[in-house]
């Protein structure tokens, strides 16, 4: 593990190249803005505009069972999404 942190990309002699931890840091920073953006839109942005779209159509008890079983739905992908991530992080050796 420790001569796969020493190598480069041929980057310069003082330090400029990009390791492969680096390369580690940029994916781990990629998988967690996908996360933090699903949580985002999965349990924020579109609940809200759930609650205004049925706040007019259906009953508060009919709507806060829908936006509640969204809720849920939506944490149990994400809650999957993140296993899946964090197995495919062992898979690039």
């Amino acid at each position: 593990m420790g001569d796969r942190l020493a190598r480069t990309d041929g980057g310069g002699a003082r330090g400029r190249g990009r390791t492969a931890g680096s390369a580690g840091w940029v994916t781990a920073l990629t998988r967690a803005g996908v996360v933090l953006a699903g949580s985002y839109v999965g349990l924020l942005l579109l609940p809200d505009r759930l609650v205004v779209y049925l706040s007019t159509r259906v009953g508060p008890d009919v709507r806060d069972t829908i936006v509640l079983l969204w809720v849920i739905l939506v944490f149990v992908l994400l809650s999957w999404g993140l296993v899946a991530l964090q197995r495919g992080r062992g898979r690039t050796r």
